[in-house]
């Protein structure tokens, strides 16, 4: 009986050893599924899912608690979908051969999203299939960047400039196709450990140089220099050069543009010739020309020089007479404006202003004259008033009091017309009936006021 008693202790204690590992054991797995950055699932032989990660739970939006257990395709996919999935791990199920490594769309995901797809048959300690466990591993930004090189590389194909690219060391790993027809298929080209930029095409070492350094040293380059083709002939090319850097700022190869100018240079230089030669048939005829035309001038030339005198006579009498119109419209035109002046202004400091501003329009240099009128130590000054050298002045009086000043210059040299000046003289007549006016508007607005 004893013995039985501890038979049956032992038992218990076994069992419950071994349930302890159990949980232990599905801890682990848990945390495991829940750190792996794939889509991983299991189900049993009646592909009913036992267990799901988070990951997979993500594609249909599902929370990390939800309850994956005995449920099937059905509950997550798409009927088509699911179709395809239970399809797929029947087969793997009754053949126990394992899917590895198929790239195609994630189901559950509208075709929106790729994966690499492995699924295994899981096998008891006896080797019977008891389950399935399947994972998705997501691609899909891998798929994407691998269809916009397609598309890049299909561009560079197509591009009519000859494009290379290669390491530091000079191997080529991408050459277009306007390249190989350009300069032929290149390959690894090294010599004495030191890189050539990946080419021999270039004519002069010390351009190869130049070129290669300031492409390690992470800048562009771009310029005309002369190449070797494939036919070993010398072609003028444009190269636009430029480093491929990694996410440190690492130069880790270079991008090679090459546009062929040579028949744009042979024509430019056929352009050269033709306009020289043009050149030198335009000046024989324009040598005739000008020998011509030189004799025909110097005859007209005596015959202008006679009238030269009268003319210049002629026009100054005119131009003295024009002077004197103009200065007479003006004096003309300030008298009338004055007077409005006079007549419409109520205040000393208006009638000032107003006059101060009409004086130099009334000058024969309006555009360079300037006027200030002082009245009992009150400036009232014109528009870019300025003092100068040039300068006529005249006291205002009233009842023989001089109570201030009118002042008019001239900003710059110009010519001299009376008593060494270049004022007129009736300028100095204008601007002491100016003064009179002034005067006598003043003493009339006093005594209006008073």
């Amino acid at each position: 009986m004893d013995s039985y008693k501890n038979q049956t202790n032992n038992l218990i204690h076994s069992l419950i050893a071994q349930q302890d590992q159990l949980w232990q054991s599905g801890v682990i797995i848990k945390s495991l599924l829940s750190a792996m950055n794939v889509m991983f699932y299991v189900k049993n032989t009646n592909q009913k899912y036992v267990t799901a990660n988070e990951a997979f739970l993500n594609i249909f939006g599902l929370p990390a608690k939800f309850r994956v257990l005995n449920t099937d395709d059905c509950s997550f996919f798409s009927h088509q979908d699911a179709v395809r999935n239970t399809r797929e791990d029947a087969e793997v199920l009754n053949t126990g051969i394992p899917i590895s490594d198929i790239e195609s769309y994630i189901p559950g995901s509208k075709k929106k999203r790729w994966g690499v797809i492995s699924k295994s048959p899981i096998l008891d300690s006896l080797g019977n299939i008891v389950g399935i466990v399947g994972m998705f591993i997501d691609i899909t930004r891998q798929k994407n960047t691998e269809n916009e090189l397609i598309i890049y590389k299909k561009a560079l194909d197509s591009a009519s400039d000859a494009i290379c690219m290669c390491t530091p060391h000079g191997v080529y790993f991408y050459q277009n196709i306007a390249y190989e027809k350009l300069f032929g298929t290149c390959s690894y080209i090294e010599q004495n450990n030191n890189t050539e930029f990946g080419s021999s095409q270039f004519i002069d070492c010390k351009e190869e140089k130049i070129v290669s350094d300031t492409i390690l040293s992470g800048n562009s380059w771009t310029g005309e220099i002369k190449m070797m083709n494939r036919y070993k002939m010398i072609s003028d090319i444009l190269l636009r050069a430029y480093p491929i850097k990694d996410i440190n700022n690492k130069t880790i190869g270079f991008v090679r543009v090459h546009t062929d100018i040579s028949d744009q240079k042979k024509h430019e230089k056929e352009r050269r010739i033709e306009r020289r030669i043009e050149r030198r048939r335009y000046r024989k005829q324009l040598v005739t020309m000008v020998n011509k035309r030189t004799a025909e001038l110097l005859e007209l030339n005596r015959k202008l020089k006679s009238e030269q005198v009268t003319r210049y006579q002629e026009e100054q009498e005119i131009q003295q007479q024009t002077l004197t119109l103009c200065s007479q419209k003006k004096r003309l035109n300030c008298f009338f404006e004055l007077s409005n002046i006079i007549e419409n202004s109520h205040s000393v400091q208006g009638l000032c202003i107003k006059i101060v501003n009409l004086i130099p329009r009334s000058w024969n240099y309006s555009e360079v004259t300037c006027s200030r009128i002082t009245i009992n130590d009150k400036m009232y000054s014109s528009d870019f008033f300025s003092l100068s050298k040039w300068k006529m002045t005249e006291n205002i009086q009233i009842d023989g009091k001089v109570v201030g000043s009118i002042e008019v210059y001239i900003l710059e040299n110009k010519p001299l017309l009376f008593n060494n000046a270049p004022f007129l003289q009736e300028e100095v007549k204008l601007l002491k009936a100016i003064s009179v006016h002034i005067s006598q508007a003043i003493r009339n607005l006093r005594q209006t006021r008073d």
